[in-house]
């Protein structure tokens, strides 16, 4: 499995828009960090945008202030502009041995400890972080109590921790602690899944839904082999067929239980011996899309019943089989697109499906039911559940309750706007909400006065849609899409804005939401349009890489066989009439007359003479083979790389050359050679060169910029203005430099040397010691 950590996007295979709402354009590694700082949540827009951040505290309801390390300054995000937010977690809340499930009005649902219950009010101590709360007894369903270590299986997800690739050629992607899952591709996780369980399952998928969940995969145990004594039981997806009886199966061969996207139709799906049961859930509709449900699972008796995420009943399936083996782990299965898991809880479920409330409060404590005329209280004193009667008063512990249904009063049911699920399963429903001294304060009919929820409790925020619609997207004469490993944020480029720091990237947002100025250390990528892949002629030149002054991306062909490529180590090529070397300095003469030093730390290469196919383009073991330095050699490695006009490599360290001959060094004897038989000079960088801190800076300036087009890294510049689509400013020589915005594919934005793919920069040119023989390691044997 192809497991990729949660800054890295993946190859393109989807459609255009929306790979890049999702970040999967290109194979580049994308990085922003600001010191160490947490990486934050993950907020989604109403557009299909989503962008890394956190919330600051905001003085209005309307209106949510968002800082996001790729801007400077914290913006204002309108509510109706928020479809989502989620912070997933790395790691399961750890739930207490005791605590108690208290059912609101509307849905809400909050965990704690309570100590006092009158006949008005509930005292609650909620498990995530912030001082008690007063339930109103009119708002209060239910309550039952529950044990941490007994009840909740399975919250996450948690990335890719504890995922196995069935099949092992899945594509899977941590997603700030979801789970994307790219193409064809099966994963399976051992979540110790009880007999009868109760599943908050949430996923998003875009293209044409065509994936699955599964429940109940059983895991066979081997015996013989005390280093693997796990085997999974194979239980092909059908997603490449409808979902139909396929016959008698043994009791064995019994796949698991299953949700399955067939043709946007959601089905229900259990085998028996017989043949396959199904039932219809729902239609999906339009492609792209998200999808909350709950399932409760009783393996046994081949019971699924499907809910919405408020207790809507969506439909069950009865798949009686006496003798089902109950197995006890899962499955999230792709076969086209992309499905991203958000949300999964797997708790132990008791058999009883959630009914509405009667009209007056009552207790199940073991089979002890309590008459519907008497009332209940909390005598503080005993620590005892008092139901008091017509006839007469019982007491019972509390450690005996089951379940506690209160009455339901006659108030309407909430107004919600605007849903907060917590990190330890609670759930409130609220009309408004602000931030506040870092705590998310919420505010509705079935809301506790003094709610302070703190950031670090806050899971997702899911606001309702608004009626009254959302702004318009501006016109912006460089539409594009900003995007980072887990950013893709639609809008465009505004210009290049002078402030008292220096110049900075202006960024129109989406949605009507404003400007916002990009760091200047930001590392990011700006794609303009739908990536061309390169024909075969681009491949014979630097081209598109090179650029020259003025110009847009190419050089001039008439004029190409008489100049020189020097390939910088940002990927930048410079063209040159004449090169000259002595150690340390390369001179470039440029064909304005000028001449420019440059270090060797900022040169990848030198092309004398252009061929049929590129100098630099090696197969993967030659490459290797001349990038490894021999254990006798490494105390004095080779500095270049010679390779003749008839494709032969010498490695040596280079003395010195200029526009006639060559002088190498190669295992101590001086070899002069002719330049003409020179094709290129490749210079290879140790693992720990400086080339990273040089090239293009922008120190208090504008983040510096690199076209990108068919592939290929082109000319880097610190920008300085913005015409229409035509972006001008200084290259690593200082020279001016003009991009057509309209021509290019993207825009690499800051530290670009964690942008490019292997073979691109110069990373790809870097030496490495030969490996020791084990015979040889140290160990820890005397």
């Amino acid at each position: 499995m192809r497991f990729r950590d949660r800054f890295q996007s993946h190859s393109p295979r989807h459609l255009w828009l929306l790979a890049l709402l999702w970040g999967v354009w290109g194979a580049i590694p994308m990085t922003v960090s600001l010191g160490g700082e947490p990486a934050g949540g993950l907020l989604r827009l109403r557009d299909g945008s989503q962008v890394q951040g956190e919330w600051q505290d905001s003085m209005q309801a309307s209106e949510w202030s968002w800082r996001t390390p790729l801007f400077e300054s914290v913006l204002k995000i309108p509510v109706a502009a928020c479809e989502s937010f989620s912070h997933p977690t790395t790691h399961a809340f750890p739930l207490p041995d005791q605590f108690w499930e208290i059912r609101l009005a509307g849905g809400n649902l909050v965990r704690g400890t309570w100590t006092a219950l009158t006949p008005t009010d509930l005292v609650l101590q909620p498990l995530t972080e912030g001082g008690e709360i007063t339930l109103e007894r009119r708002f209060i369903r239910e309550m039952i109590p529950r044990s941490g270590v007994a009840t909740v299986v399975y919250q996450g997800p948690h990335g890719l921790r504890g995922w196995q690739d069935e099949h092992g050629r899945s594509e899977a992607i941590d997603r700030q602690g979801a789970l994307q899952l790219e193409g064809n591709g099966i994963l399976l996780q051992d979540v110790g899944l009880p007999e009868r369980s109760v599943t908050d399952l949430e996923v998003t998928w875009r293209g044409r839904a065509n994936f699955g969940f599964q429940w109940g995969v059983r895991l066979a145990r081997d015996e013989s082999d005390s280093t693997r004594n796990e085997q999974i039981i194979p239980a092909p997806a059908r997603l490449d067929a409808p979902p139909e009886e396929e016959g008698p199966r043994g009791l064995t061969e019994l796949r698991p239980f299953n949700l399955e996207v067939f043709r946007s139709e959601l089905w229900a799906l259990a085998e028996t011996r017989r043949g396959l049961e199904k039932v219809q859930v729902q239609t999906l509709g339009e492609p792209g899309g998200r999808l909350a449900l709950r399932v409760y699972l009783d393996q046994r008796a081949g019971q699924l019943v499907v809910t919405s995420a408020t207790g809507e009943r969506r439909c069950e399936l009865l798949a009686p089989e006496p003798g089902r083996v109950p197995g006890t782990a899962i499955r999230l299965v792709n076969g086209r697109g992309s499905v991203r898991l958000e949300k999964l809880r797997i708790a132990h479920w008791d058999g009883v499906l959630r009914r509405p409330p009667s009209a007056t409060s009552r207790t199940v404590p073991q089979g002890v039911e309590v008459a519907s005329s008497e009332s209940v209280e909390w005598n503080e004193e005993t620590q005892e559940i008092l139901v008091r009667g017509e006839a007469a008063d019982r007491r019972f512990p509390r450690r005996e309750v089951r379940r506690l249904v209160l009455a339901k009063g006659a108030e309407r049911e909430p107004d919600s706007r605007l849903v907060v699920e917590l990190v330890d399963g609670s759930v409130w429903r609220a009309s408004q909400g602000m931030w506040r001294d870092g705590n998310l304060e919420l505010s509705g009919e079935a809301i506790p006065a003094g709610l302070r929820i703190p950031r670090s409790a806050v899971w997702k925020v899911i606001w309702a849609v608004p009626s009254k619609g959302v702004a318009a997207s501006p016109q912006v004469a460089v539409p594009a899409v900003l995007q980072t490993g887990t950013t893709a944020l639609s809008g465009g480029l505004r210009g290049v804005r002078e402030t008292p720091d220096g110049r900075r990237l202006e960024w129109e947002w989406p949605l009507g939401i404003g400007t916002g100025l990009l760091r200047p250390e930001v590392a990011a990528r700006m794609i303009l349009r739908e990536p061309r892949q390169p024909n075969r002629a681009s491949r014979r030149r630097p081209g598109p890489a090179a650029a020259k002054p003025g110009a847009d991306t190419q050089d001039d062909p008439t004029q190409a066989e008489s100049r020189v490529a020097v390939q910088m180590a940002s990927g930048e090529v410079l063209i040159a009439q004449q090169v000259a070397w002595q150690p340390g300095t390369l001179t470039i003469t440029l064909p304005t007359g000028g001449k420019q030093e440059l270090a060797d730390a900022e040169v990848k290469a030198v092309e004398l003479t252009r061929g049929d196919a590129e100098t630099l383009e090696l197969k993967a073991a030659l490459r290797e083979a001349l990038l490894t330095v021999p254990r006798q050699g490494q105390a004095n490695p080779p500095t270049h790389l010679v390779r003749s006009a008839s494709g032969d490599f010498l490695r040596g360290q280079l003395i010195s050359f200029d526009d006639t001959s060559l002088v190498v060094a190669v295992r101590g004897r001086e070899q002069t050679l002719s330049r003409d038989v020179v094709a290129a000079i490749v210079w290879l960088h140790p693992s720990d060169s400086a080339a990273r801190e040089k090239g293009a800076t922008g120190g208090p300036m504008a983040p510096r910029v690199q076209a990108f087009n068919q592939g290929k890294p082109g000319a880097v510049l610190n920008p300085e203005r913005l015409d229409g689509t035509r972006l001008s400013g200084t290259n690593v020589i200082q020279e001016q430099v003009e991009l057509d915005l309209a021509n290019l594919d993207a825009l690499l934005l800051g530290d670009w040397w964690d942008l490019f793919p292997a073979g691109n920069d110069g990373s790809a040119w870097r030496l490495k010691p030969a490996s020791v023989p084990k015979s040889f390691q140290e160990t820890d044997v005397p």
